[in-house]
This record gives structure tokens, C-alpha cells and sequence, in this order.
């Protein structure tokens, strides 16, 4: 019973699918056993399609038990309703003529009994549809103590957002090749980009660093959507519609990691600086040399940062997080929700998205995924009893499946960092 009790919606309209579909197995023999339709016979089709779509779902329903981390329960509820359909449309057909000829020619109480056992059969059946599609659009089980579900969408798995696809493709590939520059040039005026560019060509040449480069002519259209993945933003102060200090502002929102250098011909910009936490500023016109100081500065404070970060899209934008400070990820509906120590950020995607983007964290053996919807940072473990851990003062349930390697990976992990 205390494993029903951990359940949530998914899961009970899964069992009340099964109820349902049994029900309709059960009174589609009755009807096929009254004397108006006993000279039609049993339809092995309409048997076997719905007997073969209750199946898969009792199997649904243990595998929540024993092993809820199975990447095969993802596809039995889409199979199940794929066959309850079936067994449902060869039902009607087989049926449709009877109940037409029942209602205009021999319509009396004998014949009106018979047919209630199948309206009945085959509405129990469609019903059974209903609720196995529904289920998957809802969680399959939940926290030990906490009414948030830590249920995986059925279809979460298989679906995956366009924008995510790019997204995924595009970490991966910045993830190859570690060693990239990247930096965003934000100058409305053409003539100093160009110079700025070809300093950066430059210096690629000279000091034998990849940089790649991404050019704005305005404060606004950096912020309008910003992609928290740029190393260092070289920023012109004085633009039309929006000033780089505006703009650095509402980067710093988003990104706090970001090396902003300000360029201008004003010195006394260089004390607003500060409330961005800028690096640096260059003043116009700019020469070379000063322009490779602030890069080379620019580049110690980054090979000094030893923090791996991750970036995401939210509504509204982008947002780095720091690995150190994700304590877990919890897939839940489309959404990955990654509980940081700060607070929680929701974006598209599936546990697979967030094992990938999280990549070098698994390798380190920081983050483990406990069951099959939650992908917990070892750091953050406080408490470990039963099959309960508290994560960050949050309660989550570890599957049977993986309760021993969850021990192993902690235990490793903790004597790791006693050393």
C-alpha cells in the first residue's frame, strides 16, 4: 500500500485505463453471449487486441513497482492504447449493423437488453482509450513525503522540441572543442567593428587561440535574445536605442559569469563599470595594443575560473547555471526543472537532454540519476533512509533497480571528497 500511496496522476489513470479495459473485455463476452448476437460469435480480433492492451498494462503497473526507471514503460502505454484502439474500432464495426437494425426494426425489451451489454462493452473500452492517452501527459509516481510528482511524461522521451534538437547539437558541438573563444562585439558603429574584428583575427593568429566572434549594432539586440554562452562581451557605451551599460545590466541578470569590457570614448564610464562588475575598458580610438591587454586579461580571468557551467533556455531567454550549484533535475510534463540552490529553472526537454548536457558532471561522478526521472548531484545528498534521499531538504525516491549502485556512487563520491 505504501508503494500505491506514492503514486500520482499518471499512474491512477494508468490503473483506472486497466480497470476499465478489463471491464470491457468482461462485458463484450456477455454480449457475444446473448441471444440476439450469440449467432455472431467471439471476434478473437476484438480478444486479443484488447486482452494484449490490458497485458501491457498490468505490465505498466508492476514495472512502477520494481523497476520505474525502465526506459520501456516509456512505449508500453502507447502501445497499450494502440491496441485498446484497435480492439475498440473492430468492436463498433462489428456491431454498427446490429445496433441500426436493433433501433429502427426490432426495437423490444429482449433485444434493447442484449444491446445495453455492448453500448456498455464499448463504451467501457473507448474509455479505456481515453485514459491511457490522458495518462501519458500526466507524472507516474511521486516523492516520498512531498506532493510534487517525480513521474517521467510517457511521451517525454520521444518527443524532443526543435529548439532543444539545436540546442543539444550546438552544446555538443561547443563541448568538442573546449578550448573556443567565444565573444560577442556589440558596436553600432560599422567602421570601429571592422577594426575590432580584424584585432581579433589578429590576435587568433598571434596568440594561437580559437575564437569565434558574433557581432550586435546595438545594446538591444544582445539582450532581446541573449544566449547565455558567450566567454567575454566587448561592449560599446553610447548606442541608439540601448546604451551598453543598460544592456550589461540586464545580461548580468542572466549571466553573471560573462567578462563585459567596455569600450568608449569617455573615461568616466569607467566608474559606472563597476555596478556591472565590467573587467575593463578600452577608450576609442582603439589601439592595438591596448586592445590585446584587455583581451589577455580577459583570458587570465577566465583559465582561472575552474567552474563548468551549463545554459539553458527559460521563458524569456537564456541562463547559465553553474554545475556546483544544480542540486537535481527533475523531469516533469515536457519540462526538465533543474533545482539550483538559488532557485528553480524550467526548460523543454527529457532526462536524456539533461544527461547530456550534464555530461561532464556524470563523468566526474557528481550527478546520478536515481530513478528514471531524477538526475541528483551527490554534493548536494543530505540524508539517506529506506529508499528515501533528501536532496537539498527535498524528498526523492531511489528505485529498487538502482538502490545498490546509488550506494556505491555515494559512498565513492563521499570518500573522494574525504580525501
Amino acid at each position: 500500500m505504501n508503494f500505491i500511496k506514492k503514486q500520482a496522476a499518471g499512474f491512477y489513470l494508468m490503473l483506472l485505463a486497466l480497470i476499465l479495459g478489463t471491464a470491457g473485455i468482461v462485458f463484450y463476452v456477455i454480449n457475444c453471449n446473448t441471444a440476439y448476437f450469440f449467432k455472431l460469435g467471439i471476434s478473437w480480433g476484438v480478444v486479443g487486441c484488447l486482452v494484449a492492451g490490458v497485458v501491457l498494462e498490468i505490465l505498466f503497473v508492476a514495472g512502477q513497482e520494481k523497476s520505474p526507471e525502465m526506459p520501456v514503460l516509456d512505449i508500453l502505454p502507447i502501445l497499450a492504447g494502440v491496441l485498446l484502439m484497435a480492439g475498440f474500432v473492430f468492436f463498433v464495426r462489428l456491431r454498427v449493423n446490429s445496433i441500426a437494425t436493433i433501433l429502427s426494426f426490432e426495437r423490444n425489451a429482449q433485444t434493447m437488453a442484449d444491446l445495453s451489454s455492448a453500448i456498455i462493452g464499448m463504451g467501457c473500452t473507448l474509455a479505456a482509450v481515453i485514459m491511457t492517452i490522458i495518462s501519458s501527459f500526466f507524472q507516474n509516481s511521486k516523492r516520498g513525503k512531498i506532493e510534487k510528482s517525480e513521474g517521467c511524461l510517457i511521451t517525454g522521451t520521444l518527443i524532443l522540441t526543435f529548439e532543444n534538437r539545436l540546442g543539444i547539437l550546438r552544446k555538443n558541438k561547443l563541448r568538442g572543442d573546449e578550448t573556443m573563444i567565444r565573444i560577442a562585439l556589440v558596436e553600432d558603429d560599422p567602421a570601429y567593428a571592422e577594426q575590432l574584428l580584424s584585432y581579433l583575427k589578429e590576435y587568433e593568429k598571434e596568440s594561437k587561440e580559437r575564437i569565434s566572434v558574433q557581432t550586435f549594432s546595438d545594446g538591444e539586440d544582445i539582450v532581446t535574445e541573449y544566449r547565455a554562452d558567450y566567454d567575454i562581451i566587448l561592449m560599446d557605451v553610447e548606442m541608439k536605442f540601448m546604451d551598453g551599460m543598460s544592456a550589461a545590466e540586464e545580461i548580468r541578470k542572466m549571466d553573471t559569469e560573462v567578462v563585459i569590457i567596455f569600450i568608449t570614448n569617455m573615461p568616466q564610464y569607467a566608474i559606472q563599470g563597476y555596478r556591472v562588475d565590467a573587467l575593463d575598458y578600452v577608450l576609442k580610438p582603439v589601439s592595438y595594443f591596448a586592445f590585446t591587454q584587455r583581451i589577455d586579461r580577459a583570458l587570465t580571468r577566465l583559465k582561472k575560473r575552474e567552474k563548468k557551467y551549463l545554459t539553458i533556455a527559460v521563458k524569456g531567454g537564456m541562463m547559465k547555471l553553474d554545475l556546483s550549484e544544480i542540486c537535481y533535475v527533475e523531469v516533469q510534463d515536457h519540462d526538465l526543472i533543474y533545482h539550483t540552490v538559488g532557485q528553480d529553472y524550467r526548460t523543454k526537454g527529457t532526462m536524456r537532454d539533461a544527461e547530456e548536457s550534464l555530461a561532464d558532471g556524470m563523468k566526474e561522478e557528481r550527478f546520478f540519476r536515481c530513478n528514471r526521472c531524477y538526475l541528483v548531484n551527490l554534493d548536494f545528498v543530505e540524508n539517506f533512509q529506506g529508499s528515501d534521499i533528501t536532496v537539498n531538504g527535498d524528498c526523492i525516491q531511489v528505485s529498487r533497480a538502482r538502490k545498490k549502485a546509488f550506494l556505491n556512487a555515494l559512498n565513492d563520491f563521499m570518500n573522494e571528497v574525504g580525501k
